[in-house]
């Protein structure tokens, strides 16, 4: 009964419907789209654990059963103009569900990394599913790609609709250019506010500015949020100034001040392989005053299938590149971290387990 209220919900008032499914990355996409779409709509989110089928329903009627016959019987002038669903899948069937419930108008794909399997899945299994969303869209929606992952790259192809791309690569349709970590020393210490970049999209550019976060993960939610205000005609000014006032949940690439002039980088959330290299690539961004050093600490990422050991390799083999003078890790599954940074050739004495 309530999956009936919640269609005729939709079919009453008719709000523009994102999705945004992948990997990682779907939660900052979400704060990023936020802070856009709400300098010209009203905006409902789902919660951040919320991507499943009774994600969407909550985030739908936002009360349960008795607000969504409320909703029928007296039209309420407040029901958002736009709602943001994220779109997790676990097993086969699970888009076509969601589907089924609410077709977006917009549907986003940020990546397919090997992150979060369920333990019958397999990584072909997942981006299967999850291009669900691409294939069966609205002939008069929008599609919005992340250019840079290839394998989502290659799902263009059967996306209904229009498309378009968001990324780093100089083929993307919204891209960024001239990043820069805006960072100066302070009294001995090294001060820092966020982010800076320029948007470019079909010759235009503005800057942008993220405060209190760095990494290429929130440059691509951003870019993202960008994608999709340009499928609903907003200018980039405008998008410029919503991504100002972008903030991230704790634990994606927080700043943090910590004792005795230390500044921490929360990234505890979750991890994959491809988050933790972009965490490891911006904390190798961050300049440090003469005499400091920078550590890193990482735990287990799970679950990632039979992409374990290599995913775990991969990360520690990174470090080993970066400017990290002590790696620490903790967790059964993160000693495959320790021993190819080691392996790279990071100094036996500066890797704990």
């Amino acid at each position: 009964m309530i999956t009936t209220i919640a269609k005729l919900v939709l079919r009453k008032y008719r709000p523009t419907i994102v999705a945004i499914t992948g990997s990682v990355g779907k939660t900052i996409v979400k704060q990023a789209l936020r802070a856009v779409i709400s300098r010209e709509h009203t905006v409902r989110v789902s919660a951040a654990s919320d991507n499943d089928y009774a994600g969407a329903l909550r985030t739908i009627i936002d009360g349960g059963l008795a607000r969504g016959l409320a909703l029928l019987l007296r039209r309420d002038p407040e029901y958002p103009r736009v709602l943001l669903l994220e779109y997790g899948v676990d097993r086969d069937g699970d888009m076509e569900r969601l589907l089924s419930l609410a077709l977006p108008d917009v549907g986003v794909v940020t990546s397919f990394a090997p992150m979060q399997l369920a333990p019958a899945q397999t990584i072909e299994r997942m981006i299967r599913e999850k291009s669900i969303l691409v294939s069966k869209g609205k002939r008069d929606g929008w599609t919005v790609l992340a250019y840079d992952d290839e394998q989502v790259r290659v799902v263009k192809a059967r996306a209904r609709g229009r498309c378009i791309t968001y990324g780093f690569d100089e083929a993307a349709d919204v891209r960024a250019i001239e990043i820069a970590i805006n960072q100066e020393v302070q009294e001995g210490s090294v001060v820092v506010t966020g982010t800076n970049f320029k948007l470019v999209y079909k010759g235009s550019a503005v800057p942008v500015h993220l405060s209190e976060v760095i990494g290429g993960q929130h440059i691509a939610a951003a870019l993202a949020a960008a994608a999709v205000g340009i499928t609903m005609n907003m200018n980039l000014v405008a998008i410029s100034e919503g991504l100002g006032a972008y903030t991230s949940t704790p634990g994606r690439m927080r700043l943090l001040n910590g004792i005795k002039r230390t500044l921490l980088i929360d990234d505890t959330y979750t991890a994959s392989p491809v988050s933790c290299i972009a965490g490891l690539q911006g904390l190798d961004a961050l300049a440090i005053r003469p005499g400091s050093e920078k550590f890193a600490v990482l735990g287990d990422m799970v679950p990632l299938g039979a992409y374990t050991e290599a995913g775990h390799r991969e990360v520690g083999e990174k470090v080993a590149t970066v400017g990290v003078n002590y790696l620490i890790t903790v967790g059964k599954f993160s000693r495959d971290i320790a021993r190819a940074a080691r392996e790279k050739g990071m100094p036996e004495e500066r890797v704990y387990h």
